[in-house]
């Protein structure tokens, strides 16, 4: 069964944010998507880059 998928990534620090650690996030999600045979479209990722876990206070969390 394939299904329309949504991820939500995220960076805790600014260390990990410069390091790239995201982008990192980002393809392994992707490659699971599509390996699956799911379908995702840009409507659909959510990216903080940089927010702290421990506050709910995060505009790609909120959409």
């Amino acid at each position: 069964m394939t299904a329309i998928v949504a991820f939500y990534a995220r960076v805790s620090s600014g260390k990990q944010a410069q390091a790239d650690t995201i982008a990192s996030q980002i393809a392994a999600l992707e490659t699971r998507i599509h390996t699956e045979g799911n379908t995702l479209t840009d409507a659909f990722r959510f990216m903080d880059n940089g927010y702290s876990g421990s506050n709910l206070n995060r505009p790609a969390l909120e959409q």
